[in-house]
């Protein structure tokens, strides 16, 4: 890992120098910048550090500029990408070892990460749970904390990310300016089941 990382390192030193020197086309200082970030974002991965997400210019989003749903669809994106890095990276000096070996993806990928159909995947292989889940979300809410002066209604709902939409129907608190519940006797009462 040692020699991986420093490795790393030089390379983006090498490449940081041609991005401060300014002499780069513009299509070249795209492309070293996607390779630079995604190799800070790589060693972020190998270190266990956090993972930083970024939009489509490779600039760094802005937590308070942006939904909390990009985000999280940002940040998805971003692991899925180092994930495959990280696949592909694995398995590929395996198979220029031993071009022989067939190596499954147990999840239903092919080599490059890419999911399968049903159909294109191995007898018996990531077809384990194809139902539905069922779940329910238990959520008692104690206490909101928004100083804005004046009376607020908070919606809460479930979100489902892969489909964008909201999939079940809105929970509402009406919160007075004092900072509690409007009825007062919900307070400590406030409890609701989404299934």
């Amino acid at each position: 890992r040692y020699g991986q990382v420093k490795r790393m390192m030089q390379e983006l030193m090498e490449q940081r120098s041609q991005l401060l020197s300014g002499t780069l086309p513009k299509d070249q200082l795209v492309r070293l910048r996607k390779e630079v970030t995604g190799k800070m974002d790589y060693g972020n991965k190998i270190l266990a550090l956090d993972l930083v997400v970024r939009d489509e210019d490779e600039n760094i989003l802005d937590p308070d500029r942006s939904s909390v749903i990009s985000l999280f669809q940002a940040h998805r994106r971003a692991a899925q990408t180092l994930s495959q890095r990280i696949q592909e990276e694995t398995v590929r000096p395996l198979l220029a070892l031993h071009p022989e070996l067939d190596v499954p993806c147990a999840r239903g990928c092919d080599m490059s990460g890419v999911p399968q159909s049903p159909q294109q995947r191995e007898p018996g292989c990531g077809t384990h749970g194809a139902a539905s889940p069922s779940h329910n979300l238990y959520l008692c809410v104690r206490n909101f904390v928004c100083h804005i002066g004046e009376e607020a209604q908070l919606f809460m709902a479930l979100y489902d990310p892969g489909e964008q939409r909201i999939i079940s129907e809105n929970y509402v608190i009406r919160w007075a300016s004092t900072g509690v519940p409007q009825d007062i006797e919900l307070l400590n009462n406030l409890k609701v089941v989404f299934t």
